[in-house]
């Protein structure tokens, strides 16, 4: 049996980039060879959660004093690790390459193609704690408790006492954890800051990206690309628009979660609801029948907050852990602050996108590359739903280089899991085959 260890935020079944990676190819590697997943929970929903999956076992980051405990526990045969400046992840990364640990691990694009070596470096800080502190609820109808979705504090005693436990002073400890958030507030240089975060294999979204990776420390020779896994799914639906069922124009609003890394903007929680609220007021003026559906970030947006800023307006519906290609699909227009994800899932999915750039992102990419439509206030809104489409059919052929050169052609999951399965029977990590 091959035994892999790792650390998320959230239960595999809420959707995260590390549960829609490792959901894919475990689904796959699991009809060849035997596999058991241990998923280390970092957030306390306030009950435990059993899950349902023979190949998962789940435990949690509250029954641990350090990484080490939960690794002579598990007596992993490969770890997997989210790879940047993630507290926990690097906690288990510490102790592994201490033991010498095979491990592969992701990398998002995204995390350094926004970043902004010009950004304050105060922003960037007061995000990232922002990001870490911030008290979050979801949607409880899915049965998913309030919670604080990290626990910062907590997360650093975790990666302090790793650090510990593989026989470092107290000094020698400090100073690594000082080293770790020296990004902050340190030199703007990207010169070698992943280089910490290195892994056996690291998967990337595509062969561009790579010798950036390498400017920031990763090793070109461990890199694989395997384009983007969580769209595997739009291609699978990037059909034309769907026939309206309800004789209404289906809008959805797709929120943006910005954070310290992603570029100067002028988000704030204030400037969120003024633009959620001036969005339905200038919709309900629009003479057509309009259907909106608000979609929220699954993890780190509060379902809670959001319903109570809702409560004034009737009819529109509030989706957190809804999957994002099954509301696209019943969706005529996709309206949103700026690039993202979910953005990209519209894209893919050939539905028209007026991307209203209300926070001010600095070099949104979808603008910059005009395949969306941009609105530049509220008075807009009405003209770009009516031009949207003609705008996207108009922009086809760019839309197509767009998507073929940056998010791949939708067989990722097949890539993964044959370069994964190579390196494994490589480096006989395990002889491979069912029990």
């Amino acid at each position: 049996m091959l035994k892999i260890l790792l650390v998320n935020d959230v239960f595999p079944h809420i959707n995260n980039r590390t549960t829609i990676f490792l959901r894919n190819i475990v689904s796959v590697l699991s009809k060849k060879f035997d596999i058991k997943v241990y998923w280390l929970i970092t957030d306390n929903y306030g009950e435990k959660c059993e899950t349902t999956n023979s190949n998962y076992e789940i435990l949690y980051m509250s029954d641990f004093t350090n990484a080490l405990q939960v690794i002579e526990k598990v007596k992993p045969d490969l770890m997997y690790y989210l790879i940047g400046w993630h507290i926990t992840d690097y906690a288990l990364m510490v102790v592994g390459n201490y033991l010498k640990i095979p491990s592969f691990g992701y990398c998002e694009s995204a995390e350094i193609e926004y970043f902004d070596v010009n950004d304050s470096k105060l922003r960037q800080a007061s995000e990232y704690l922002k990001q870490s502190l911030i008290r979050k609820n979801i949607d409880e109808e899915n049965n998913i408790k309030k919670s604080i979705t990290v626990n910062f504090i907590k997360k650093i005693l975790f990666l302090y006492k790793s650090i510990l436990s593989i026989k470092k002073s107290q000094i020698s400890t400090i100073r690594e954890i000082f080293s770790f958030f020296s990004f902050l507030l340190g030199d703007k240089s990207t010169q070698g800051r992943y280089s910490r975060f290195n892994c056996d294999l690291m998967f990337t979204e595509r062969t561009g990206s790579i010798d950036t990776l390498v400017e920031w420390g990763l090793k070109k020779e461990n890199c694989v690309s395997i384009d983007n896994p969580a769209y595997d799914k739009a291609f699978g639906k990037n059909s034309q628009l769907s026939k309206k069922s309800n004789g209404k124009i289906n809008v959805i609003f797709i929120t943006s979660n910005l954070s310290g890394g992603q570029g100067k903007s002028k988000w704030s929680i204030t400037k969120r609801n003024q633009m959620i609220k001036k969005l339905i007021t200038n919709l309900n003026k629009i003479d057509q029948e309009i259907s909106l559906t608000i979609k929220i970030h699954p993890t780190s947006e509060d379902y809670i907050e959001y319903k109570k800023l809702l409560e004034p307006f009737r009819d529109v519906y509030l989706s957190q852990t809804d999957e994002i290609t099954d509301l696209l699909d019943k969706s005529d227009i996709v309206i949103t602050p700026c690039a993202s994800t979910a953005g990209m899932f519209a894209l893919i999915m050939k539905k028209p996108i007026v991307i209203w750039n209300y926070f001010q992102v600095s070099g949104d990419v979808l603008l910059r590359k005009n395949i969306v439509l941009e609105c530049k206030n509220s008075t807009e809104l009405h003209s770009c739903i009516n031009n949207a489409e003609s705008f996207r059919i108009k922009n086809n052929q760019k839309i197509k280089e767009f998507i073929n050169e940056t998010l791949g052609d939708g067989n990722s999951v097949e890539k993964s899991v044959y370069e994964l399965e190579k390196w494994l029977k490589s480096n006989k990590i395990i002889n491979l085959g069912k029990g």
